[in-house]
């Protein structure tokens, strides 16, 4: 039976592993699993963060003082990135989609903090990032994640988190693991990917799914004895709406790009919003409890020819054109479920497959490449309110203003509505679909 209580909710796990060049078996990517050894079995085992293992840093900065020009620059850019990933991965797909590309995004930048030379340059073109004081850049990409954690609260729960997992007698360099832990937070964790991959799995795949409240249950099936080194990052969002919605008491229209109308689940909207209403596009954005963070949906004429046409310039054209209006909102009910493997899309885009890993391991030069990247991305939308004290506080507002229905394909995206940045990107071409 469908909980009575639910709010919009997603999580992206993406993960990077670097294999030596032994064997060509394609590894599954994993998730943080604990901070203590003593749970783990004995394929896990904790690492301290002192010793040989990591020199200098042994904590997250929480304090970054990043320069402003630099975390802007970061967000221009990664968004870029963000909407070149998706046309280039979604392409013109008839299915619903949603990539979680901010969590793809950082795992991206963690390995490309343990790169040298052109394999450094070859990730900040890809991530857009070529223009950032190399300097600043970890540092940048830190404390847009300290904005991001700060927006909890209220009965908004966002959960980021890396951690790196690396084969049981492999020493990674200093200079990567200070980076690593000081602006990633990134704890480093043995294990024996040789000996017992089921194990490692196993106990992966239990902390994704206590982590995530069982949102998502599983991440691999296992590794290949070939890896080396993984480096996950999983980011969680669960997120009232400020104002509730209300199920509608009957099924609405949805049309589909094939001119095909389905009878879907529906949820309504009397409240004033940001809206943009111009004559290619309408952008509706609906912000969750606290203001800082929005979903906005746009609805174009045609959905392909938006995205293929779609860039960050554009997108920030809307959301910069929405105001302030009184409408009567209508929009379905949806979930998805993105199940990727990446790194062929990263090619596509300029992501070389020769590495130079030797900031990360000691004569990494040659050697050791990138197998995969794992990407999960899941969402949920309904009509959900916050908590019942906060939901009976609002006053409903009747509107006035222009009625605005999403009966047809649209795209979407969770953003920081204070710092720019992309959360999650996608598209709902079927409301029916559920996974």
């Amino acid at each position: 039976m469908r909980p009575a209580w639910r709010v919009p909710a997603a999580l992206l796990i993406a993960s990077l592993g670097v294999t030596a060049c032994t064997g060509s078996a394609p590894y599954g990517a994993k998730e943080p699993a604990h901070n203590s050894a003593g749970d783990l079995g004995p394929a896990v085992q904790q690492i301290a963060l002192e010793g040989d293992l990591i020199a200098g840093v042994t904590e997250r900065e929480t304090s970054p003082g990043a320069d402003g020009l630099a975390v802007n620059a970061v967000v221009s850019g990664t968004n870029a990135f963000a909407i070149r990933f998706f046309q280039t991965a979604v392409g013109d797909s008839a299915d619903n989609v949603v990539v979680g590309n901010y969590s793809l995004g950082t795992a991206l930048l963690l390995a490309m903090a343990g790169t040298n030379g052109s394999t450094t340059d070859a990730f900040a073109n890809l991530l857009g990032i070529d223009g950032v004081d190399p300097a600043e850049l970890h540092g940048a990409v830190n404390a847009i994640d300290l904005i991001l954690e700060s927006r909890a609260g209220e009965g908004l729960d966002i959960r980021t988190a890396n951690k790196i997992f690396v084969q049981q007698g492999l020493a990674l360099r200093d200079e990567f693991l200070d980076t690593a832990v000081g602006s990633y937070g990134a704890p480093v964790t043995a294990v024996d990917f040789l000996g017992s991959p089921a194990e490692v799995a196993a106990t992966v795949n239990d902390w994704v799914s206590d982590q995530t409240d069982g949102f998502i249950d599983k991440l691999t099936d296992g590794y290949p004895v070939e890896t080396v080194v993984v480096l996950a990052n999983a980011m969680y969002l669960k997120a009232p709406w400020a104002v509730e919605f209300h199920r509608t008491e009957h099924p609405g229209r949805f049309t589909t790009s094939t001119g095909e109308v389905l009878e879907v689940e529906m949820m309504s909207h009397d409240e004033y919003l940001p809206v943009n209403n111009n004559t290619d596009v309408v952008a509706v954005e609906l912000p969750y409890v606290g203001g800082n963070l929005g979903l906005v949906v746009i609805q174009p004429a045609d959905l392909g020819e938006f995205e293929a046409s779609l860039t960050a310039d554009g997108l920030r054209e809307i959301t910069d054109g929405l105001e302030e209006s009184g409408i009567h909102l209508t929009m379905p009910i949806w979930s998805t479920k993105t199940d990727l493997e990446a790194l062929e899309h990263l090619h596509a885009m300029g992501l070389p497959d020769v590495y130079d890993f030797s900031t990360m391991i000691e004569g990494g030069q040659t050697g050791y490449f990138i197998e995969s990247v794992s990407h999960v991305a899941r969402i949920d939308v309904d009509e959900t309110g916050t908590t019942a004290g906060a939901a009976t506080d609002v006053v409903t507002v009747v509107s006035h203003g222009p009625t605005v229905e999403i009966d047809r394909p649209f795209f979407y995206l969770i953003r920081d509505r204070g710092s720019g940045a992309i959360l999650f990107l996608g598209h709902v071409t079927d409301p029916t679909q559920t996974g």
